[in-house]
Parts: C-alpha cells; sequence; structure tokens
C-alpha cells in the first residue's frame, strides 16, 4: 500500500504542475515508462530516487511525505477504491 501512496501522490503533484511522465522523467533523469511504473505503484523507490522526483516536481520531501500519509489514510479508510484502483492498474 506504501508504494501505491507514493504513486497517487507522485501522480497528483505532476498532474497539477501539469507535466506529462516524460517530462517528469526528464527532469528527474528517469525514463518515462519508470515513472508510469511508479504512479502505478509497483516500483520500490530508492530514498535518493524520492528526493530527485520530489526535486523534479518542486515539492519539499515534507510535503511531498505529508501528502502520502493522506493517500494512506484516505486508502485506508476506503479499502474498496484501493482493490479498484489496483485492478486498473493491472488492465490498463
Amino acid at each position: 500500500m506504501l508504494k501505491r501512496a507514493l504513486g497517487k501522490t507522485i501522480q497528483e503533484l505532476r498532474r497539477s504542475a501539469g507535466i506529462t511522465q516524460t517530462e517528469l522523467g526528464e527532469r528527474a533523469k528517469l525514463h518515462r515508462t519508470y515513472i508510469s511504473e511508479v504512479e502505478n505503484g509497483s516500483r520500490n523507490l530508492s530514498l535518493e530516487t524520492i528526493a530527485n522526483l520530489a526535486a523534479a516536481l518542486e515539492c519539499p520531501l515534507p510535503k511531498l511525505f505529508s501528502r502520502m500519509q493522506h493517500a494512506l489514510t484516505h486508502m485506508a479508510e476506503n479499502p474498496s477504491e484501493e482493490v479498484m484502483a489496483s485492478s486498473e492498474a493491472e488492465t490498463g
């Protein structure tokens, strides 16, 4: 659930910044498919990669982790939404 919450947070930050996965990847020096896997919650990121993504999104790490905690709380309170999101990620 942690990877999914982090991925959802990064996706929300990227979308609110109005940038594509490709652009985020270029800023963070990562491939677009890696960004997609991060957003889908299928990648286990190192702290260095998380820091690079936060910098590329111009988001301080405390803010990123705070938003991730909010996403985790929402997922814990709404487990049926998490199951649906996981199913969509696997088929989409």
